[in-house]
């Protein structure tokens, strides 16, 4: 491949897209010190993957973007793009099929460097596979820098021979030696992780099977207990199927005792209804005096308030003319002190703008004068300016009378450096002998094995913990779960008694039918505090079934389909109580006000006792009263309703309570199942988590053993290095001691060529001279300037203060005079006020007086009528309370008859869902009824059957936490084992492939290191010979082995003795790195090669048969080389030319060798 254009752009100085064309095998590229030549070269290593910024001489890959100049900004990106001829197809396979190939590299600041081939993106690793074994490597030998022959001829015995291997073409042979290698230490770390997993599923294996067997034995008894259970639901079936019938039979016979009772019952309440609607007209004629006595006694209160209100106003008409004639004295002390405020705004107004004519004519002079330092200051400031461009011309002269000092003393940094770089060595190699102690991060790794399985077994016993914590977890959802299907299946009973009492839906129509719109039961809307519902529903019976409608006629409609109460809207009516006794009222109540006025009719004469003082609280009982108790017994003068205890279910009052009761906790019970839900869930993920934690802890173990073994071999390898350092030390201080004494004599020059340029720092002073007092007269006249310009400034802001004083006091003279305004405005207003004429208020006093006496008149007619109206009321209540006695001693009759019904009934409900219930349950379960039947004794009881399922329960509580997954996790596991066995197989076979690989690779780079160091060897000495008109030099083999062994050169020019590259003189020396350079070129021609200023140290001899030798290697190899030496140049065939006319940046120049050669046939 042919280099045929290098592009570059933001590279270093090259700011400008560039592009240079590259002609022919020969190109020299020829400028200045400085311009940015070796710049080109330093791309080009860059581009092919330079990756430390030392060699690119930066301190950072960043330091390669344009950093910017006084006259250009800083850039963010650079790139550098080399294209290649490739039209004989000698690229690398993957790349052999284009004409043209292109290699780019792109930089961002803070972002890294992207690497393009024919614009593909690519690793750096794919631009070194496209010119391995080529010479063209960050490492080859084929990119000849400033420093290269340096970096030669200080090369350690191991870095000489990557030259060497870069030659015989066997860098991929190491590429693939390192990947193999790569490969085999993970197929090795592979195989130890997966011998350690599989020694840990050994380990789970035999515990899993203790545990299946436990989980075994745990799944039979499970079985046995739910056969046993299954056999008790059958057992219970059958007992609830006998109670069903007898149940039924009993309802059957008290629903006809029941319907006699209930005739007799309306009757009595139809005689109460009557005289209640007497009781209610005998309440509207009272309400009506009532109301007279209201209105009445409403006239009078507010005829006395008109002659309060009319006293009042008189007083007041009297304090306000006295009020008046003080403010208006107040008046005429504050508007003379305006008007001397006025007065004084005046006189400073008057004062505040002579002021600022005064200032306005000063600030007129002090910009004058400003303006003429200004113009002052501008010439100053050119003359310094000019005096400064003389100064810097000067001090260039100067610095290039230097630069011949420097060559001088780059040879004494060079000689410096290396005796520098042997110290370091030396001193590296002495601590590198001193006793090799166990690295810290071995030791470090070990104590971290021993903390991870500390660790291991810890997580282990944690992950049983919160295994058996979810078991008992889940226990207790399940006893959650049964208590809300209980709760679920008594609201369904109750619900269906209910709707079983009254249908919805015949109500519902027979209540469309009397016109109403209001189908919803009153029941619900009453409040009854605790212990009282059983005692209550006694009391009120059948009328708790009330709805809310107008008022009927019973006569022009049919019955309702049931026994119920209509409720209509009344007005409340207060009832005389006892006050001896506690009224029923005070433990019912409803938020509906037609309800709680109905509820006060019923329960007028209902009063509430413990059944320990009964016997006093019926002393105080009145005709028509009652005392009812809490077990619901009913008390009255002359009897007693004695209700049965066990009746806990027949009254609808106590079902309702029940019913809500139920439902109330109902969202509780879900709650706390929701909330232990969620808790087992959190368990659940954080046993997941630990088992996480375990694998984790697993996985680092597997990578801390194999980094200890790492660690061990590394350890192991250093103790051998000690040896070879030991002769190293040795070859340094012989050669530290022979560059001393070339570094004195080199000193030695260096001091007679500084005397020639103290002259030109003598001149150099004078022009200092001047330079300073131009400097002296540019800040005088600065300091004037920058006075004149804050006085300027400070008079400026005075004359704005003044003006803003001139206007506060226009403002301030204004609000005096509105102030003034509003003073006289006031002052009238008041004089209107004091001379306002009295009005005649006596004569309507007199008025107001006699009207009262009129309304008190009236007031007492209609109070006399309101107390006779009240005891006509009085006489009717106690003939209803009469009646309303009679009708609760025969409700109290039909009561228990009607509780007991009930209660057949909510029994037979009862029986029913029993029934309903065993048969789900015996559905649920995975058996059948006659095969259960069939496996059960005839004698076999109840009893029995609970008593084996509890010795069952008993025996799986004692086996403890047991891991029901044990069996299938058992499975899984030996599956895995016999997975993992494979896998150790092939990597044991992975392992051995890749071994005998390596041994083949060893083989084939050892027969091909020794021939071509055979043949470099031979090349080395006839180029040599070459170079120096004579002599003799070698490679040498530092040990027996080529592929560990190192290099070192051995050179013997002609008159000299034997000796190594590092004693020879700096021409010498370069001479021989060019031969070994060559040599490498004659065996492996690599497609181009780049020096940069290789020819500096050589004379016009040697440099004469350096470019004869150049041009003869060009047949193969095409140069780009960068030169100051006109005998170099004359060989180009092409030369670039590189220019700085902008500082800091870099420009092409295309120089043509014909019109040079022109020019000097003309001279």
């Amino acid at each position: 491949m042919k280099l045929r254009q290098i592009k570059l752009a933001g590279f270093k100085t090259f700011v400008d897209p560039t592009n240079i064309l590259v002609d022919g095998q020969l190109a020299g590229i020829v400028g200045p010190n400085g311009c940015g030549k070796s710049n080109i070269m330093e791309s080009v290593k860059w581009v092919l993957g330079a990756s430390s910024a030392k060699e690119l001489r930066g301190e950072s890959m960043d330091d390669v973007i344009f950093s910017g100049t006084d006259s250009r900004q800083a850039l963010s990106r650079a790139s550098v793009e080399l294209i290649f001829d490739n039209r004989l197809g000698q690229a690398p396979a993957e790349w052999s099929s284009y004409s043209e190939i292109s290699v780019k590299r792109v930089i961002e600041k803070d972002k890294g460097s992207t690497y393009l081939i024919n614009n593909t993106a690519v690793r750096r690793k794919d631009v070194a596979d496209l010119f391995l074994g080529t010479g063209l490597g960050t490492r080859g030998y084929a990119i000849i820098g400033q420093n290269t022959i340096s970096q030669i001829v200080e090369a350690k015995p191991e870095e000489l021979k990557s030259f060497l291997e870069e030659a015989a073409g066997v860098s991929k042979y190491k590429e693939r030696r390192k990947e193999t290698e790569f490969r085999l230490r993970d197929t090795r770390n592979n195989l130890s992780r997966v011998q350690d997993l599989l020694r840990e599923i050994n380990q789970q294996i035999s515990k899993l099977e203790s545990q299946a067997q436990a989980a075994k034995k745990h799944n039979d008894l499970n079985e046995n207990l739910t056969l046993t259970n299954a056999q008790i639901w059958v057992n219970k079936k059958q007992s609830a199927d006998k109670y069903w019938i007898s149940i039924k039979e009993e309802v059957e016979q008290k629903t006809l005792l029941l319907e006699k009772q209930s005739s007799l019952l309306t009757s009595i309440e139809k005689n109460v209804e009557e005289t209640r609607q007497e009781f209610n007209q005998a309440t509207d004629t009272i309400n009506s005096a009532q109301a007279n006595f209201y209105e009445k006694n409403s006239l009078v209160s507010d005829g006395e308030n008109k002659l309060t209100n009319l006293k009042e106003k008189i007083d007041r008409q009297k304090n306000l003319r006295t009020q008046s004639q003080e403010k208006i004295q107040s008046l005429v002390g504050i508007e003379q002190q305006l008007i001397d405020e006025k007065f004084n705004n005046e006189s400073l107004l008057n004062t505040e703008k002579q002021k600022s004519h005064t200032a306005r004519e000063l600030l007129n002079n002090l910009r004058s004068e400003f303006e003429e330092a200004e113009s002052s200051n501008k010439i100053a400031a050119n003359e310094y300016q000019n005096i400064s461009i003389e100064l810097q011309s000067s001090t260039e002269k100067l610095n290039i009378s230097l630069t011949a000092v420097n060559f001088i003393e780059n040879n004494i940094s060079e000689l410096t450096l290396r005796i520098k770089n042997l110290e370091e060595e030396l001193k590296a190699l002495i601590s590198g002998t001193e006793e090799i102690k166990k690295p810290s991060e071995l030791s470090s790794v070990e104590v971290e094995i021993k903390d991870d399985e500390n660790l291991l077994g810890e997580m282990t016993v944690k992950s049983q913990s919160l295994t058996h914590e979810i078991d008992e977890l889940k226990n207790h959802c399940n006893q959650k779960k049964s208590e809300i299907d209980d709760r679920q299946v008594r609201i369904s009973s109750l619900k269906e008694i209910i709707e079983q009492e009254v249908d919805p839906q015949k109500i519902g129509m027979w209540l469309s039918e009397i016109g109403s719109t209001n189908h919803t039961s009153l029941v619900k809307s009453i409040d009854i505090k605790d212990g009282w519902e059983r005692a209550l529903g006694i009391v009120l019976g059948s009328k708790v079934e009330a709805y809310k409608t107008a008022e009927v006629d019973i006569k022009n409609i049919k019955r309702p389909p049931y026994t119920i109460t209509l409720v209509h809207d009344s007005k409340d009516v207060t009832h005389n109580t006892n006050k001896n006794l506690t009224s029923a009222l005070t433990v019912v109540g409803s938020k509906d006000s037609t309800l709680a006025i109905t509820l006060n009719d019923w329960l007028s004469n209902i009063y509430i006792a413990d059944d320990s003082d009964i016997s006093k609280q019926r002393q105080h009982l009145f005709t028509g009263e009652a005392i009812v108790t809490k077990s619901g017994d009913i008390y009255g003068r002359s009897y007693q309703v004695l209700s049965q205890p066990s009746n806990n279910k027949d009254n609808k009052l106590l079902r309702m309570k029940q019913l809500e009761s139920y439902e109330a906790d109902i969202p509780d019970l879900e709650s706390q199942y929701q909330k232990l839900t969620l808790k087992l869930e959190g368990l659940d993920k954080a046993n997941q988590t630990v088992k996480n934690e375990i694998l984790q802890i697993t996985e680092r173990l597997k990578i801390k053993v194999g980094l200890q073994n790492q660690l061990s071999f590394e350890y192991n390898k250093l103790l051998n290095v000690v040896e070879v350092n030991n002769n190293r030390k040795n070859l340094i201080n012989k050669e530290i001691l022979e560059l001393n004494n070339k570094l004195t004599e080199i000193s030695q020059d260096r001091d007679n060529h500084k005397g020639n340029i103290e002259a030109l720092r003598m001149a150099l002073g004078e022009i200092n001279t001047s330079n300073d007092k131009a400097l002296e007269t540019k800040l005088i006249s600065e300091k004037l300037f920058f006075e004149l310009r804050d006085q300027l400034s400070i008079d400026e802001k005075s004359l704005q203060e003044i003006e803003f004083n001139i206007k506060l006091t226009d403002n301030k003279l204004i609000e005096i005079n509105d102030r003034l305004s509003r003073l006289t405005e006031d002052r009238e207003n008041l004089l209107a006020q004091i001379h306002e004429p009295e009005s005649n208020l006596d004569e309507e006093l007199i008025q107001i007086e006699i009207n009262l006496k009129v309304r008190i008149a009236a007031k007492e007619e209609a109070e006399a009528t309101l107390i006779k109206a009240r005891e006509g009321l009085v006489e009717k209540e106690q003939k209803l309370k009469a009646l309303e006695s009679s009708r609760l001693e025969n409700q109290h009759l039909i009561n228990p008859l009607n509780d007991s019904l009930q209660q057949s009934r909510l029994d037979e409900r009862e029986a029913k869902l029993k029934f309903d219930l065993c048969c789900e349950q015996i559905n649920k379960s995975k058996y059948q009824e006659l095969d259960l039947l069939a496996g059960m004794d005839e004698k076999t009881t109840l009893d029995d059957l609970e008593n084996k399922a509890l010795t069952i329960g008993n025996k799986i509580e004692r086996l403890g936490p047991v891991n029901l997954a044990a069996i299938t996790e058992l499975t899984v596991i030996q599956e895995r084992q016999t997975y993992i066995l494979a896998q150790v197989e092939d990597l044991q076979n992975a392992s051995n492939t890749l071994n005998e690989a390596i041994r083949k690779i060893d083989l084939e780079t050892r027969e091909k290191l020794k021939a071509t160091y055979k043949v470099v060897n031979e090349n080395f000495t006839q180029f040599f010979r070459t170079l120096f008109d004579g002599g003799r030099a070698e490679l040498e083999l530092l040990g027996n082995e080529i592929l560990d062994t190192g290099l070192q050169v051995v050179a013997q020019p002609p008159g000299k003795k034997n000796t190594t590259i590092h004693l020879l003189s700096g021409g010498e020396k370069a001479l021989t790195a060019i031969a070994l350079v060559f040599a490498l070129f004659k065996l492996n021609p690599s497609p181009f090669c780049l020096m940069d200023e290789v020819d500096a140290p050589l004379d016009d001899s040697n440099t004469e048969r350096f470019c004869k030798m150049v041009k003869e290697m060009s047949v193969n190899t095409q140069f780009l080389f960068v030169s100051h030496n006109k005998i170099t140049m004359e060989i180009a065939q092409q030369l670039i030319g590189v220019t700085m006319q902008e500082p800091g940046v870099s420009r092409i120049v295309e120089v043509d060798l014909q019109d040079i050669q022109t020019m000097e046939l003309v001279d």
